[in-house]
């Protein structure tokens, strides 16, 4: 019995190793190579990059604000958000909400959190979408702003 544990207990550490080596000590070459092309470009693609990712973040902002959402922080990335305005009572509510009546996808901020409950009234926009899928997004927040005006 003994020699069974063993044997099965070594076919799992030998798959973690294989893991680990994959991961950490070979690092993946075009990671790699893609690090070392941007090491090169000029500080103007940079700065160009930057302030596309700020026009965006202002424009989700905007949206964001004129939906009726009120505003908690300015994330990075993300925009979070507390949605007890709309009415709904938690997240969950809220995610679906989005998704089935204003055709809108988010994240619960909950699940990031190692006390989820800190995290149940904030939930997360991002603003790195391609041009078409913002102006939808801008067109079906304008019903999240309708149905926070009626209520």
């Amino acid at each position: 019995m003994a020699r069974r544990l063993y044997h099965r207990a070594s076919g799992i550490t030998g798959a973690i190793r294989k893991m680990h080596d994959f991961v950490t000590v070979g690092a993946p070459a075009p990671l790699q190579e893609a690090g070392a092309i941007a090491l090169r470009l000029p500080d103007s693609y940079f700065a160009e990059l930057a302030a596309h990712y700020q026009q965006r973040r202002d424009r989700v902002m905007k949206m964001l604000e004129e939906a009726g959402l009120i505003r908690c922080s300015e994330g990075r990335l993300l925009h979070h958000v507390r949605h007890r305005k709309v009415g709904l009572s938690n997240d969950v509510e809220f995610a679906r909400f989005m998704v089935k009546d204003v055709g809108v996808a988010t994240v619960r901020e909950a699940v990031f959190f190692s006390e989820p409950a800190a995290g149940k009234d904030i939930i997360r926009f991002t603003f790195c979408k391609k041009e078409e899928t913002l102006r939808a997004a801008e067109e079906r927040l304008r019903k999240l702003h309708h149905a926070v005006a009626q209520s």
